[in-house]
């Protein structure tokens, strides 16, 4: 099997005596400081990276850690977030800002393009080909942050199975501004 050149984790549990090093790869991570949490992108070290430190992007209301990665002549912007189950409208507002943020690097042309991965804690989305259906006014102010920042969600199949049932929902998501290239999803 090939190697990733791109890795995004969320729920990273790390603290900051966690060496969670994976030879070949930078790391670029954020430690939640209690339990849990925390959200890390690894990048293989053949692509010229770099950690993003704009304002928004590295607010500290929302588990989030973004890159540059550049390969060839493209440069591709990369984030890595986490919501918590039952945060709360003003945590879903700043997502909606970090993923408005990143479609204006994309429009200013300072990347390429974006892709965003995670766990969203949306199970109450039903997502589609074309988008998502929502009831919630939580869940429906997210929808439309996606679109209006133009980032497509890709992943059409449950990640997370819980319950005697096999119940499961649509919890760990990709977005990117560039849908057509998104090749394979694997969670």
């Amino acid at each position: 099997m090939e190697r990733p050149h791109i890795v995004c984790v969320s729920e990273t549990w790390y603290s900051e005596s966690s060496i969670p090093c994976i030879s070949g790869y930078t790391l670029y991570r954020k430690d939640r400081t209690g339990r849990g949490g925390g959200v890390c992108i690894y990048v293989r070290e053949d692509h010229c990276s770099m950690e993003v430190t704009c304002r928004v992007l590295c607010a500290d209301d929302v588990e989030q850690i973004w890159c540059g990665v550049r390969s060839g002549a493209e440069s591709l912007l990369v984030g890595c977030m986490y919501r918590p189950p039952r945060s709360n409208g003003f945590v879903t507002e700043c997502v909606n800002d970090s993923l408005k943020e990143a479609r204006k690097m994309i429009e200013n042309k300072i990347y390429d393009a974006v892709v965003v991965c995670g766990d969203s804690n949306f199970p109450e989305i039903s997502w589609t080909c074309d988008g998502g259906i929502a009831s919630g006014e939580k869940e429906m102010r997210f929808l439309e942050g996606l679109d209006e920042s133009f980032i497509i969600q890709c992943v059409d199949f449950p990640t997370f199975i819980y319950g005697k049932n096999g119940d499961s929902s649509l919890l760990d998501l990709l977005f990117t501004s560039e849908p057509e290239r998104v090749l394979e999803v694997n969670v």
